[in-house]
């Protein structure tokens, strides 16, 4: 499962709101991470206990405030991917992991009476990790077709497109 490929894109995509990139990474390329990657490094002062990075916490641009100790610090109204910057907000990230583990389960255990190859199931651990550990989308197919609790949507025979 490709969780953290997941939440870097969630990342990627909040810091490209706040205006901190001007472009999303072509997430489809080998180390798509490096690029304009020193948003990273800003760090929220409101928390004293933890700086977490602005862009895993933050829903918008920042603003100076004063904290318990009479300081001014830079604080921001909180989004739903991450409270303080240790933790992934479940109710907001939750559902697509869960879907992914759904779907992995789903690679090894709906194969019929016959294991699954190794090829097959690369191909359909790909296929998984394509549709829900990343931000495109889900096909409507995965979802309507309500192949994740008993199928894998992934025609063995055919190639991954």
């Amino acid at each position: 499962q490709e969780f953290g490929n997941f939440t870097s894109q969630v990342i990627y995509a909040n810091a490209k709101s706040l205006g901190m990139i001007e472009e999303l990474p072509d997430f489809s390329k080998k180390d798509w991470q490096l690029k304009d990657s020193d948003f990273l490094f800003k760090r929220l002062s409101a928390e004293s206990f933890w700086a977490p990075s602005i862009t895993m916490v933050c829903a918008d641009k920042t603003f100076e405030t004063t904290n318990d100790k009479g300081q001014t610090v830079d604080d921001c109204i909180r989004s739903k991917i991450s409270r303080d910057g240790i933790h992934w907000c479940v109710e907001y990230l939750g559902p697509r992991y869960s879907a992914s583990v759904a779907c992995l389960l789903g690679c090894v255990y709906n194969t019929g009476e016959k294991s699954p190859g190794q090829k097959s199931l690369r191909q359909c651990e790909k296929a998984c990790n394509d549709q829900f550990m990343s931000i495109s989308p889900v096909d409507e197919r995965w979802i309507n077709e309500m192949r994740l609790y008993s199928r894998s949507i992934v025609d063995r025979s055919a190639p991954i497109p």
